[in-house]
């Protein structure tokens, strides 16, 4: 609990809104997280036993929103988050448009990444959903790759996923290929490495990046080169339709990333795909950081919050179990809003700025 209180504190993610006064060139929703199992899953985000899949993709968006020093695990192959911004990224011709951020880095041997697919819509329909059409980024090794892919996974025994300590045949799955197999439970981390919000199974299909070509992920991937390369850049020019050939968009406004990988490095464990958000990279000229400041609060009480605001915007009320309670439109200056409705108990309300992310604690009694 102590570290769900902590990313409420810290950061905010907003929904899109036409009162906004300047776009984020960070990723301000997350609609879905489905990670697949992995020994980072119920840590990062620190999901727990009865929380459904929009809790847990709150968890996400609260822990990412407006940073670039914080993670989500995407787990084994095709554990997959999706993403949206506040406003459409342009096809800048000859430049790289946006960036997925991860945790890849170099060392004085090698460069340790773990390569997640990245896919990208337009929202063509214009309701603000990622339900359009989706194109992968044909990365370096797309031409290697397996298309259609799928591997499923089953949960293990309770008494496997109680157990401490090193278990080879942990998690069995099964892929398309017709090769089987188990992910082991490693001695670093003993809770459940399957997503308890699943059911006895889950299922994932995309394309598969072959353990023997993963040093050809060069660009075009998530977490597959450091943050700070010029390749971790991505052209939305590389965008292509399921045969291969171009997709030609002008513009995306959400993004999908999975885990392309499936590896496991004993004693370390598996492979998987650390997602730290996305950024338009044609949005960030002139926004140098992104610090986290308090509303200034003037009452909590009475069924009344209170506050100043130095911008408006549009703020969202969060549990500190990761629920999106509320939203409300913030003005520049002086705010009241009715807490009336909403039950006891302790909140936060944050709303994202021009340059900075507004947050507000809230106890409803």
């Amino acid at each position: 609990m102590e570290k769900i209180k902590s990313f409420l504190v810290a950061l905010v993610c907003l929904a899109a809104s036409a009162t906004l006064t300047a776009q984020s060139p960070y990723m301000t929703r997350v609609f879905e997280f489905t990670p697949a199992p992995s020994q980072f899953i119920h840590v990062y985000p620190a999901a727990t036993l009865g929380m459904d899949e929009a809790a847990v993709a709150n968890l996400a968006e609260i822990e990412l929103a407006g940073r670039e020093d914080s993670w989500v695990t995407l787990g084994a192959f095709g554990g997959y988050i999706v993403v949206g911004f506040d406003h459409d990224i342009q096809n800048e011709a000859g430049q790289k448009d946006f960036q997925v951020l991860g945790n890849s880095f170099y060392s004085t041997y090698a460069t340790y990444g773990e390569p997640g697919i990245v896919m990208v819509a337009d929202d063509v329909n214009g309701n603000g959903l990622p339900d359009d059409p989706w194109y992968e980024i044909a990365g370096s090794a797309y031409a290697s790759c397996v298309k259609n892919y799928s591997l499923t996974y089953y949960k293990p025994a309770d008494s496997l996923d109680n157990a401490t300590g090193i278990i080879d045949e942990y998690i069995r799955w099964r892929d398309n290929q017709g090769n089987t197999g188990y992910m082991p439970k490693n001695g670093y981390h003993s809770q459940s490495y399957y997503p308890c919000w699943y059911g006895d199974s889950c299922t994932f299909t995309g394309t598969f990046i072959p353990n023997d070509i993963l040093s050809q992920c060069n660009y075009g991937y998530c977490d597959a080169v450091p943050n700070q390369d010029a390749n971790s850049g991505i052209d939305i020019s590389d965008a292509v339709n399921a045969d291969g050939t171009p997709a030609n968009l002008q513009k995306i406004r959400f993004i999908k990333v999975y885990t392309g990988t499936y590896k496991v490095e004993n004693p370390f464990g598996e492979n998987s795909t650390e997602f730290c958000g996305a950024k338009d990279l044609h949005a960030t000229v002139g926004i140098q950081n992104n610090t986290v400041e308090e509303f200034s609060l003037i009452s909590n009480a009475n069924n009344q919050l209170l506050f100043n605001a130095p911008e408006e915007g549009q703020g969202m009320l969060y549990s500190l179990d990761g629920q999106r309670i509320a939203a409300y439109t913030i003005n520049h200056g002086f705010n009241a809003l009715n807490l009336e409705s909403i039950s006891d108990g302790i909140y936060v309300l944050a709303m994202q700025g021009r340059n900075k992310t507004y947050r507000l604690k809230v106890i409803k009694r």
